[in-house]
């Protein structure tokens, strides 16, 4: 994960919410209870480098 992201997993209402904090934006990934964890950390790494890419953008503008 790069700099400046933090992740974080919560359970609510029957569904896991895996979240990823940099500055002042948030982006949250949910999945059932029983998704495939694996699948889940894809899903949180995949919204990472987005999240990444789009601060990047961002800051330059």
């Amino acid at each position: 994960m790069s700099a400046g992201l933090e992740m974080r997993l919560d359970a609510q209402d029957g569904q896991l919410l895996a979240g990823v904090d940099a500055q002042d934006v948030s982006v949250v990934v949910a999945a059932p209870t029983d998704a495939d964890l694996d699948d889940l950390q894809e899903a949180v790494d995949d919204a990472s480098r987005e999240l990444a890419h789009s601060l990047e953008v961002w800051s330059r503008v």
